[in-house]
Formats: C-alpha cells, sequence, structure tokens
C-alpha cells in the first residue's frame, strides 16, 4: 500500500534530489526557456505545503485522516512538475527514454498504491460519519458531550442542524 514514515522520508529526499538536479537553474541563475512556470507552480507548492504544516502542526487526526487524498495532491504535483523537468533536462541525452520509461513505471505503481489508499480513507470517513453521531479522534464522552452541546445550539440558532442531513 502507502509509503510508512521512513520510506516517505526516503522517497522525498530522492523526490527533492531529483528536483534539485533538473532545475531549470544555472549556477549564475538563469533560467531554462518555457521553465519559470514550473518554479512559480513548485512556490506555490511548498508554500502550501509549508502554511498547511503549520496549522496542522498542533492538531490531533488519526494517521488515515492526515494522508487523505486532499493533502496528497501538492506531493503529487511535485512528482508530476519533477518529471517534467526531468523530461526537459534530458529531452537531447542518450539518457532520455531510459528516465522516460524508469519515471512513468515509477509514477504508475506509486499512483495505483496512493489511489488504493485514498480509497481506504475515503471508506474510513463514510465509516465514521455514518456510525458515530460526532467525530473526535480520541472519542471520549466528555468531547462527543461538547460536540452535541456545539450541534444542538447551532441548530436552535438557525445555523445548521446535522440532524436534518442525516
Amino acid at each position: 500500500g502507502h509509503f510508512g514514515f521512513e520510506q516517505s522520508l526516503v522517497a522525498a529526499l530522492v523526490l527533492l534530489a531529483l528536483l534539485v538536479w533538473a532545475s531549470p537553474l544555472s549556477l549564475k541563475f538563469k533560467l531554462k526557456e518555457n521553465t519559470a512556470v514550473f518554479l512559480c507552480i513548485l512556490g506555490f507548492l511548498f508554500g502550501s505545503i509549508f502554511t498547511m504544516a503549520v496549522f496542522r502542526s498542533n492538531s490531533e487526526m488519526g494517521e488515515m485522516a492526515a494522508y487523505q487524498s486532499r493533502y496528497l495532491i501538492y506531493s503529487h504535483l511535485i512528482v508530476a512538475v519533477t518529471f517534467v523537468l526531468l523530461v526537459i533536462k534530458t529531452a537531447e541525452s542518450k539518457y532520455y527514454y531510459g528516465v522516460l520509461a524508469v519515471s512513468i513505471l515509477s509514477l504508475i505503481v506509486s499512483y495505483k498504491a496512493n489511489y488504493e489508499y485514498g480509497e481506504a480513507c475515503l471508506n474510513m470517513t463514510k465509516n465514521r460519519l455514518e456510525h458515530y453521531p460526532y467525530y473526535y479522534s480520541d472519542h471520549k464522552e466528555k468531547a462527543n458531550a461538547k460536540a452535541k452541546g456545539i450541534s444542538d445550539a447551532a441548530c436552535r440558532e438557525g445555523i445548521y442542524c446535522i440532524q436534518d442531513e442525516r
């Protein structure tokens, strides 16, 4: 299935090394033609990941909730941009077809595993929504009672009635 923590750390380091190697920046900070857009996309992606990491760093959530597909989109986009930069970098070398083949095979294996993991996360979320009236990661009665109080107050005030949606 999905990478564990140790494997994901190694995969991230390999990805970053490939990204640096394939980077369109030269030592004189000159860009290759038609690559500025990829650097802008990478800046947005890394900025978004950093922002999410800061704001989610103090939240309690289960492992599967923390790595659901809505968060994996950023790493997938980084992989896609890295792939494009690798293709651009090796386009005129004798290694082009080898890089292309290894990259595509790696992407197929990775995306298949991530699809299966994302499906399991969605099933877990669906199961949780169907079987728990309120969800807190610790499932403590005090937390659930507090959630019920908030929900009841919101319904009384006409904000939102979760009971109407079940």
